[in-house]
């Protein structure tokens, strides 16, 4: 091949090699647990709270005023959790074996509980059963509830995504406020995708809040907003990253007091798969 030639075939294969190596503009988009991997997941949290009460009861405002001087009652505080997740061998049947580990948790009583259950393939996982001694089946069944939402609570969607393209998930979590009040809290969550990098999406959101009391002698409500940036990993169908921003306003009324409070609320959750 004479000079020329060599040139005009290495500017002809570094044109073509630019454009076949465009960054994507599209994924498919499927949050999915595989088997024989550990999934770690990972938040820390970090929560300045101030609450102000209102009494008209003098005996009941100088009882109070003992207790917390300062009003508002303001508070700052950091969390941390860890939990891993291990999948099993893929059965004849698609399914696969599923257990978690609660490592690391601002609830002493949690760290250290397992969960076991099963997955198949495509789907999310379904715990069935947990390991904590003390406990009557009534609050074993809470427990499996309550890391169940954690699982599956979002529903993500099952879809090809193009740049700019926008989804909703609405997440309503169940609060115990005391033995005979729960309060259930509804997070919508608007998605916008913003960027594909090789096989990495990066995402915005926003969030709307809404909280209020489900039954019990507390009455409970609430709004806030946030917004956060999420990563999401094609290759291993997963989101790999999530940081969020947020405000949150609540009332609440108990025997004859008055209570606003304010949230402020900044969390980061990631997740190593291996």
């Amino acid at each position: 091949m004479r000079p020329f030639q060599l040139l005009l075939f290495f500017s002809f294969f570094s044109i073509t090699s630019l454009c076949f190596s465009q960054k994507k503009d599209s994924l498919h988009f499927k949050v999915e647990y595989f088997p024989d991997k550990n999934y770690s997941y990972e938040s820390n949290t970090d929560l300045l709270t101030e609450l102000r009460y209102f009494i008209t009861d003098k005996k009941v405002l100088e009882e109070m005023k003992k207790q917390y001087p300062e009003n508002p009652i303001i508070e700052k505080t950091k969390g941390h959790d860890k939990i891993t997740i291990k999948t099993g061998n893929l059965s004849k049947d698609s399914l696969f074996s599923v257990s978690m580990k609660i490592e690391e948790s601002d609830t002493p009583s949690s760290i250290g509980l397992i969960l076991t259950g099963s997955c198949e393939s495509g789907k999310m996982p379904v715990f069935t059963s947990v390991t904590a001694p003390g406990l009557d089946k009534k609050q074993q069944q809470s427990i499996i509830q309550t890391y169940q939402d954690f699982i599956t609570g979002i529903k993500y969607p099952n879809k090809k995504l193009k740049i700019g393209d926008a989804f909703s998930t609405s997440n309503p979590i169940n609060l115990p406020l005391s033995t005979d009040t729960n309060v259930e809290m509804i997070i919508i969550t608007n998605y916008v995708l913003k960027d594909i990098k090789k096989n990495t999406a990066y995402l915005d959101f926003t969030q709307n809040y809404i909280i209020k009391n489900k039954e019990g002698g507390i009455k409970f409500t609430g709004r806030g907003n946030g917004k956060g940036k999420m990563i999401y990993d094609s290759n291993l169908n997963f989101i790999t990253s999530s940081k969020t921003n947020a405000n949150i306003e609540m009332e609440m009324y108990f025997q004859g007091v008055k209570f606003i409070g304010k949230l402020k609320v900044i969390s980061e959750e990631i997740i190593t798969i291996e």
